[in-house]
């Protein structure tokens, strides 16, 4: 290496004395601007233009199941989990919420007589969280994240949350008919979707049609038990029976609501423990892909009708096609190309694709790893830097789900071994059984 420095110094000078002695015969010398490639020298392997290999390492705990947005020193922990903030004693369950509440007795000892507890990061009750003063509230002024367009208004239709208009900014009311996304956003999304959204553009359906961002909807997480439970949250015999799981409850008063939801939403008498009422908002619920609007004295509101439960989905295909264009094969940066794909492709692609897809249409190396140890590995390796890009590589991202335990530090080791192309299980956690993602 350095003899061929030594060269290229040699050359340089040499190439400097022809100059100096063709000026001295009073032949023209050329003048031009100095350039750093006449200075340096690369070996020939640091020329070669490479992707970086991009390793999303991705968090799939319970605790992503937590809504995704709430108040300052204030969260949404897990609803009917014994020995946590939200269970109270004789196997009274509490649903965590931005309010603390209780609820009058319902005759029979149904679900009603659920209550509400708001807790702060430590997990102790925030007593002063109340229907004049939630822990957590909308804020107009801010664009939250999720499935649903902030820029958006929102009817519903066919199960799922169908194009009305545009806003001109976030802060913007909506029609007396419609449902706000920013408000939507606020109100449903939780970190799981969140994550999903900035993957792999939520959760589209069909997932196999989201190789280049034509998914006709984007769904919500149907699937809030622990650990990834098919049961959901179940109740019976007066709270005996309880399974733990991720649902919340919501407080909002009538004013925040006008111009965000539909004004002829129910708005019942709530009745309390205390002899009191509420009648100044309504209090919604969120759990198993859904949104619950309460619609009864009760402060719980999933028990309410069919009628009042709004499925979490948003269909993109509502989305009006002004200007129209060439299809799915077009592009996107200019409508007024003649190449231009039409404005319902584009908005679908621009909803619908996450950095994974994107980076790899750049022609990026892309992989993804799943912290998991369901199965007693450290990582599980979803998608590998070589892997062909299919329809099932969005659905087997898209249809994991959430774990007991989300070990970071084992998963980021096994990240470690993947970039030294270890050929097997890395990690061993002493005890004799190797976690590891077996690639």
């Amino acid at each position: 290496m350095k003899r061929k420095y030594i060269e290229a110094a040699l050359i340089r000078l040499l190439a400097t004395a022809l100059l100096c002695a063709s000026v001295g015969l009073g032949l023209p010398g050329k003048a031009s601007a100095q350039n750093m490639a006449d200075y340096t020298n690369y070996p020939i392997f640091l020329n070669q233009n490479v992707p970086p290999n991009v390793l999303f390492l991705v968090d799939m705990g319970n605790y992503t199941l937590e809504a995704a947005y709430a108040g300052s020193n204030h969260w949404y922990p897990l609803s009917y989990k014994t020995g946590t903030a939200t269970v109270g004693a004789g196997n009274i369950p509490y649903y965590a919420a931005n309010v603390t509440v209780d609820g009058a007795t319902a005759s029979g000892g149904g679900v009603d007589n659920t209550d509400l507890r708001a807790v702060d990061l430590n997990g102790n009750v925030l007593t002063g969280a109340t229907e004049s003063s939630p822990a957590d509230t909308f804020n107009s002024s801010y664009a939250y994240y999720g499935a649903f367009d902030p820029l958006r208004c929102y009817s519903y239709s066919s199960n799922s949350f169908v194009y009305g208009s545009v806003k001109a900014t976030v802060s913007d009311t909506c029609a007396t008919s419609m449902w706000d996304g920013n408000f939507l956003n606020w109100l449903t999304m939780r970190k799981q979707e969140v994550i999903y959204q900035v993957l792999v553009g939520g959760r589209p359906l069909p997932a196999q049609a989201n190789l280049d961002g034509t998914a006709n909807s984007l769904a919500g997480t149907n699937l809030t038990g622990e650990n990834g439970s098919t049961t959901g949250c179940t109740q019976s015999g007066g709270g005996s029976n309880i399974t733990a799981c991720w649902r919340y409850v919501k407080f909002v008063d009538n004013t925040t609501l006008s111009g965000r939801v539909p004004s002829g939403l129910p708005s019942p008498t709530v009745n309390l423990n205390s002899g009191g009422t509420i009648t100044t908002g309504r209090f919604f619920g969120s759990g198993e892909g859904t949104i619950y609007v309460n619609d009864n004295a009760t402060v719980s509101p999933f028990d309410d009708s069919p009628g009042n439960q709004y499925n979490i989905k948003v269909d993109l295909t509502s989305e009006p096609d002004v200007p129209s264009g060439t299809g799915v094969n077009g592009t996107c940066p200019d409508p007024n190309l003649s190449t231009f794909a039409g404005h319902r492709v584009c908005y679908m692609r621009e909803r619908s694709l996450g950095v994974f897809q994107t980076m790899r249409l750049d022609n990026m190396h892309v992989a993804v790893m799943f912290v998991n140890a369901s199965t007693g590995n450290g990582g599980s390796l979803q998608f590998a830097f070589e892997q062909n890009f299919i329809a099932s590589s969005v659905t087997n991202i898209r249809n994991s789900q959430t774990q007991a335990y989300a070990p970071l530090a084992e998963s980021l080791y096994e990240a470690l071994c993947l970039y030294r192309k270890s050929q097997g299980p890395c990690y061993d956690n002493g005890t004799g059984t190797v976690w590891g993602t077996n690639y």
